[in-house]
């Protein structure tokens, strides 16, 4: 139905094809499973390196300490591109920083006007040149 299935002179061939396509298919969701957890724990291990820098900066500061603690998840989403087949691996850590900085919304809402003004002058230029 979904694929090709070859026909088979006896039973056994059939057995011997069923048996090689689960273990096929078990091995490869095996393999799929084994990469998608070294992925969080590589992720993990940076957020939490990350993490433990930022709080150094405030050693004594426990309300600036605090308020890095309740941003980091977001800070460190906005900012960590995990590698795909066109781009690598790729952390911000200056805008992560920022983000920690001015929280989450603030930072969010200077960045999109930031890309808007951005696109304006782009847009102001290819208009300057027709």
């Amino acid at each position: 139905m979904f694929g090709f299935r070859p026909r088979f002179r006896n039973w056994r061939d059939e057995e011997r094809y069923s048996r090689f396509s689960f273990w096929f298919i078990l091995i490869i969701a095996a393999g799929m499973c084994v990469l998608t957890i070294s992925r969080v724990i590589h992720e993990k291990r940076i957020s939490g390196r990350e993490k433990r820098a930022a709080l150094q900066e405030f050693a004594n500061d426990y309300v600036k300490r605090r308020q890095i603690e309740d941003r980091h998840e977001n800070c460190f989403r906005y900012n960590y591109h995990g590698a795909t087949r066109g781009k690598p691996e790729f952390f911000d850590r200056k805008e992560y920083r920022s983000c920690l900085h001015t929280g989450p919304e603030e930072w969010l809402r200077k960045k999109r006007e930031k890309r808007i003004s951005e696109k304006k002058q782009w847009d102001d230029l290819q208009n300057a040149i027709k």
